[in-house]
């Protein structure tokens, strides 16, 4: 995320067109809707493997979804006028059923889901500060929406780009928001004040389409890398080995603070007092 390299964890088994995801922090993995198929959703795990559930009452497919902490799936379609809720919590008496977040998550029925205002966006996201949905849609703008009612309030939003889908959207743990962009692969943060919210752009990926983004809002950002060296490369007993280690702050964006470096001496050697 801050540096927007990018590293390819293998092929998913089944293969398959998956979207709509979310971080579970209840059993820290991954769900979302599986495309093209009506009412079904999916748990990837962290050996790749993928397990399909079908919801009953679950009406359509999705490309917009999150998870909050308590383990429900929020499932949105982009231009619609409802959502879903699943409890996705494997410890549950409801899992893997629809689930009403206006009435305490009682057993969802019918008309099933819950009414929102459309919007076009590709994706939303938790903020783990006030526990509402934020999503950023394809005119630049930010939305606010109330998990529990669906209510939404649009919020004065500058310095993201428009038009253009954010197919990948995500908070850290202060309650900031990212968006990747999918026609540059530019990843802005927003921060929010009141009904205002202000991008900035954090770093950059790739251009892609179809995609998605999940994260554990509690994961702290990887803001400094360390690069150690040492010279020679090997000695005789009785030498001397002299060890480098570059501390640089990758982000271009945060500044990397209060922090505090440790590098054990290395097994076989002793440290050359004065060095």
């Amino acid at each position: 995320l801050v540096t927007g390299a990018s590293t390819s964890l293998g092929q998913l088994t089944p293969a398959g067109t998956y979207n709509a995801i979310g971080f579970n922090v209840q059993d820290n993995t991954i769900w979302g809707s599986v495309q093209n198929v009506n009412g079904q959703i999916f748990r990837l795990n962290p050996d790749l493997t993928v397990n399909i559930f079908t919801i009953p009452n679950l009406p359509g497919f999705y490309n917009t979804g999150d998870i909050d902490f308590n383990g429900h799936l929020y499932l949105y379609g982009s231009n619609q006028s409802t959502f879903y809720v699943v409890d996705v919590d494997p410890n549950s008496s409801t899992y893997l059923q629809l689930v009403d977040p206006a009435n305490g998550f009682v057993l969802d029925t019918a008309p099933f889901g819950t009414a929102i205002t459309p919007y076009n966006a590709s994706d939303w996201a938790f903020n783990p500060v006030d526990n509402q949905l934020y999503a950023a849609t394809a005119f630049g703008q930010v939305i606010r929406i109330d998990p529990l009612t669906g209510s939404s309030t649009p919020l004065t939003t500058v310095g993201l780009p428009s038009p253009g889908a954010f197919g990948a959207q995500f908070f850290d743990n202060e309650g900031a928001m990212y968006a990747l962009y999918n026609a540059n692969g530019n990843i802005y943060r927003i921060t929010f004040s009141g009904n205002n919210a202000t991008a900035v752009q954090f770093s950059a990926s790739v251009a892609s389409a179809n995609n998605d983004g999940a994260r554990c809002a509690f994961a702290l950002l990887n803001l400094v890398e360390v690069t150690k060296s040492v010279d020679p490369a090997s000695t005789c007993p009785g030498g001397t080995l002299t060890f480098t280690s570059v501390i640089e702050n990758v982000g271009a964006l945060l500044t990397a603070d209060n922090v505090v470096f440790t590098d054990d001496i290395p097994a076989g050697t002793t440290f050359v007092s004065g060095s």
